[in-house]
């Protein structure tokens, strides 16, 4: 049916084939509509704003966020999201910290953003985006839809959380408290929810790493049926507020040249203290990359967080009462601004994140197999042989 020139044209292209529409499946970006937590909805003379709407929702001014921080928040829905009474899982993703103050708009391996993503609000509340395909945010979503399906899962990415590294500790409380009751507005109890999928990088590390701990530490908030998998790319805690138990001692990046012009080293915290709880260990899956370098190059001591007995080459690995894992630690050589911004790295962060969720997290959460049935022969029935009288006569 075939010509051998045709055949050989086939096997040479097909493979070329294949892999032009994995790439193309990887690179499709996806469009977004991109809202503030605040925006100008109306202005009087001389352009003055008379009024402000609020598109997800009063969380944020009720937990006592001041005005200025809610206008830079930024974030967008993957998907329309289901009703409250459908959901199941919960998936967030976030960049880390936009500039020294809020005010800039960088693109993130993690929420798909690109660089430029933020306009005038004023009386344009919303804006249409597209989200890198190449990000952890775009390829979680479609690469995992049996499991995280749109018909059962919110999807939230942030371009800007807010949740800066200087704020005092009672700020960053408020933040917590606005995100918690936002994410929990869209569903009808805590306890339905059986997924929990957090990312972030830097600050937004920080974010969902003290996000989770919070979720799972209050007692007014039933997620004991949720399975949590929280993935962070150089995390980065402040140690002088001891957040998320971070402190002042470091360990050295074992795969890092030390040098007077390059040391990279991490915070030491105590993840186990963290994770605190039997049960939370048991419902933890964390995976960590971590980098190390100071983050403002001004010698402040801004680094990413490390477990604190975290100091072999090879990473670490802590595990919950069944064995299993629920926190996972390798260290890269990588500056901390190429690890949420360089997609040369991707294969650190996104692919990383991607694998560690189907061959860590998934089989840690996945209920066991039925018990191969047994297969227990049936009994013979018992023959008893008589004789008969023939036979009884003719014996000697």
């Amino acid at each position: 049916f075939f010509s051998r020139q045709a055949y050989v044209r086939g096997a040479v292209l097909a493979p070329l084939l294949l892999l032009a529409i994995s790439i193309n499946r990887v690179a499709a970006d996806s469009t977004v509509t991109v809202k503030p937590v605040r925006y100008c909805s109306s202005t009087g003379w001389f352009g003055i704003c008379t009024g402000h709407s609020y598109p997800w929702g009063n969380f944020w001014e009720s937990a006592g966020v001041s005005s200025n921080d809610q206008d830079k928040i930024f974030m967008a829905y993957l998907a329309t999201p289901p009703s409250s009474s459908a959901v199941k899982n919960i998936v967030f993703l976030t960049s880390g910290q936009q500039g020294s103050s809020g005010g800039a708009d960088e693109n993130n391996v993690v929420s798909g953003y690109k660089t430029g993503w933020s306009w005038n609000t004023k009386l344009n509340g919303q804006k249409s985006l597209s989200l890198d395909g190449r990000s952890l945010a775009v390829r979680f979503k479609d690469d995992n839809g049996a499991d995280f399906s749109p018909s059962d899962t919110v999807f939230v990415t942030a371009a800007n959380s807010m949740f800066n590294h200087m704020m005092w500790t009672s700020t960053k409380d408020k933040f917590l408290t606005a995100y918690a009751n936002f994410l929990g507005s869209h569903v009808s109890s805590w306890s339905n929810v059986e997924k929990i999928y957090f990312a972030g990088t830097s600050r937004g590390g920080c974010l969902v790493s003290r996000l989770a701990k919070k979720l799972m530490d209050d007692s007014s908030v039933n997620v004991a049926n949720a399975k949590f998998m929280v993935h962070i790319v150089d995390g980065v805690c402040k140690y002088s507020q001891n957040e998320y138990g971070t402190t002042s001692d470091t360990i050295d990046n074992p795969n890092s040249p030390n040098s007077a012009f390059k040391n990279y080293k991490a915070r030491k915290t105590d993840i186990s203290a963290q994770v605190a709880t039997a049960a939370n260990k048991r419902n933890m899956c964390m995976r960590h990359v971590v980098g190390g370098e100071e983050v403002t190059n001004l010698a402040l001591g801004v680094r990413a967080f490390t477990h604190n007995t975290c100091s072999s080459s090879a990473g670490c690995t802590l595990t919950d009462s069944n064995g299993e894992e629920y926190y996972k630690q390798t260290w890269h050589d990588i500056e901390h601004i190429d690890f949420g911004r360089n997609y040369d790295f991707d294969h650190v962060t996104v692919d990383n994140f991607l694998d560690h969720y189907q061959n860590a997290c998934k089989p840690k959460f996945e209920p066991p197999p039925p018990p191969t049935p047994t297969n227990t022969p049936t009994p013979r029935p018992k023959v008893i042989y008589e004789r008969l009288p023939a036979e009884r006569l003719a014996s000697p």
